[in-house]
């Protein structure tokens, strides 16, 4: 399960939730863990959220395939 906020995005983990991805321009301490009232795990592989979804206009996204066995998507025109 994902809980997705304006600020970041958690993975439901076996025991606690885990900091997946943040916003563009977000500080972690500040602007996350000093809000939190418990520390949340923090992925090795911590993103930065994609900050086309926060424009206004339409992300000009084109069709993505993704291929399960890898995790990897690719761009088709």
């Amino acid at each position: 399960m994902l809980y997705i906020t304006e600020r970041a995005v958690f993975r439901l983990a076996a025991e606690s939730l885990e900091l997946i991805e943040i916003a563009p321009g977000v500080d972690l301490e500040k602007d996350i863990l000093s809000q939190m009232d418990f520390k949340p795990q923090i992925s090795v592989n911590l993103k930065r959220m994609d900050a086309r979804i926060f424009y206004e206009q339409a992300m000009d996204l084109k069709i993505e395939v993704l291929y399960p066995v890898c995790g990897k998507a690719k761009i088709v025109a």
